[in-house]
């Protein structure tokens, strides 16, 4: 006799809690349904609602500097450790998972210019104007001297001032931006090479991190250089019509990086094509001090003299942030970071703290029951399936910004409103094509090679 047995699994049929409501079965037949759309277009609104009702972004401030914290660095081997440096030429060690401080240092006399922790995370590199690099370590287990302050591992003194510094992801180097692009061997007390294309300062560096011969530089004359540390001289060099505060790689295309630059302006560039930016980033009304990539590549965080921290998409076509962090004490944001595990951001400011928030403003800090992952990923998708109707698109771009940021972004669309009218009124009066300004563009003045 042949016999036919019903197989269910348990958790189709069991309660996570015991406050849960008993799953109910449908029949997802469409003859059933036929008001399924209107249904789902009903829960997308009070999703992006929702949405906008639990967003609150800030998470902790970490206080104890007594200046501007001007630099952050992140531990590339650990997921709670961040390095902060002040103009007091403090540096502390904060762990962001305890929300507390581990360790500080009073590390120069003058600002901190720079800080990056070594790959392995063993140690970390801080610079200043004082003309000195020195490696601590990074547990705290430096020695004292007889006044009872701390003592570098190492100390490294150069020449003129030092702006910035990072660290080679494969070997034993790191490089100093100064008066001259400087190589140097951790073992080694001088650099071993020296890059410089005739130019006053350069202000920032960066190491490529899957080219890691591949140094990218922000210099004072408005250009941005591309270094390659093995032929010993710069690749590519391209002049913008304003000066460029920050560079940045991207961690997953290796030949694409981005510029904060002083005309409120964030510019996307492919080191292969430099004639043209590839995306602009146009939502800051201020000069924008600096930019770092999230993890994923996806998404890009910035900092800005207007006082405010955004979060854009990385492959955002029209240029606006999707998110802008503020706070009422928050003051210009020097430095900003995206942590590796793609959870917070931190940003450092004129008011002498480092802010940790979240990268998905709404997005819940605890541990989530299946039934309640699936809820917020089926709500996600329905704001994107119906993000381009009015009342849901009106829910999600709404976000309310300082007055002084509001004034300036009503000057700003004033002023290329008066640009746009002038444009037409000189086509009226010519028989030539006059083609519109376009920042991709425009921004270029010089590309040399």
């Amino acid at each position: 006799m042949k016999i036919k047995c019903l197989s269910r699994a348990s958790r189709d049929h069991t309660k996570d809690r015991g406050s849960d409501v008993s799953r109910v079965h449908r029949n997802l037949d469409p003859k059933l349904h036929p008001f399924d759309r209107q249904i789902e277009y009903k829960r997308a609104v009070t999703a992006a609602k929702l949405d906008r009702m639990f967003a609150k972004p800030f998470v902790a401030a970490f206080d104890g500097h007594i200046d501007t914290v001007c630099a952050l660095a992140k531990d590339p081997s650990s997921l709670s450790h961040v390095v902060s440096g002040g103009f007091d030429g403090e540096v502390r060690l904060w762990n962001i998972q305890k929300r507390e401080m581990c360790h500080k240092v009073v590390a120069h006399r003058g600002a901190v210019s720079g800080l990056v922790v070594a790959p392995d995370g063993s140690a970390y590199l801080s610079c200043s104007a004082d003309k000195a690099v020195r490696l601590w370590d990074m547990d705290g287990n430096n020695q004292v001297d007889a006044h009872g302050e701390a003592r570098p591992l190492a100390e490294y003194l150069g020449d003129r001032p030092f702006s910035s510094i990072d660290h080679h992801w494969v070997k034993s180097m790191f490089v100093t931006a100064g008066s001259n692009l400087e190589l140097w061997d951790v073992s080694r007390q001088r650099p071993i090479s020296t890059f410089n294309w005739g130019i006053d300062q350069v202000t920032k560096c960066r190491f490529n991190k899957s080219e890691p011969d591949l140094i990218l530089c922000a210099m004072s004359d408005r250009s941005v250089c591309i270094y390659d540390s093995r032929i010993e001289q710069a690749a590519q060099k391209v002049v913008l019509n304003r000066k460029t505060n920050a560079v940045c790689w991207n961690p997953m295309e290796p030949m694409t990086f981005i510029c904060a630059n002083e005309d409120h302006n964030i510019y996307q560039f492919d080191a292969r094509k430099l004639d043209k930016a590839q995306l602009v980033y146009v939502s800051h009304v201020g000069p924008v001090l600096d930019v770092d990539f999230a993890p994923t590549g996806k998404e890009l965080v910035s900092g800005s003299f207007d006082r405010t921290v955004r979060l854009w998409k990385a492959d955002i076509c029209n240029g606006s942030s999707r998110d802008v962090y503020h706070t009422k004490r928050m003051r210009n944001v020097w430095s900003v970071l995206w942590s590796l595990d793609n959870t917070y951001v931190l940003s450092g400011s004129d008011d002498m703290n480092v802010r940790l928030w979240k990268s998905q403003a709404s997005a819940p800090l605890k541990q989530l029951y299946l039934r309640e992952k699936k809820k917020l990923e089926y709500a996600e998708k329905l704001r994107e399936r119906f993000g381009e109707f009015d009342e849901v698109k009106r829910i999600n771009k709404q976000r309310l910004v300082p007055k002084h940021v509001k004034s300036a972004q009503r000057k700003k669309r004033t002023m290329a409103k008066a640009a746009r009218r002038r444009l037409q009124n000189q086509q009226g009066n010519t028989k030539r094509i006059l083609e519109p300004p376009t920042l991709k563009q425009d921004v270029i003045v010089e590309v040399a090679k």
